[in-house]
């Protein structure tokens, strides 16, 4: 796993994870991503969870809500943006 580091190669950041569980209505993982330096918000960044075919893109003010409901407690996420690292997250459920 990475970890947050504010310099500009690696400088995803996601914050403000929320895990919400609805009755019947499953889990849903929401979030910001943003530039860790200057934590201005990412539109467009891509994240998914690490061997599902499941992704969504941030919108245009960073944020973003991805279902997490089929995910095991040992899931990770990525988070991606062109001309940022990779960024890997465990998905603690």
């Amino acid at each position: 796993m990475a970890s947050i580091n504010t310099s500009k190669q690696a400088g995803l950041l996601v914050s403000t994870l929320l895990l919400s569980s609805f009755l019947g209505f499953g889990q849903t993982l929401k979030g910001i991503v943003g530039d860790a330096e200057t934590r201005e918000p990412l539109c467009y960044a891509t994240v998914s969870i690490i061997g599902q075919n499941q992704r969504v893109v941030t919108r245009s003010d960073g944020t973003f809500t991805l279902d997490i409901s089929r995910s095991g407690a040992s899931d990770s996420i990525t988070v991606s943006y062109i001309g940022y690292q990779t960024t890997v997250y465990a998905l603690e459920i």
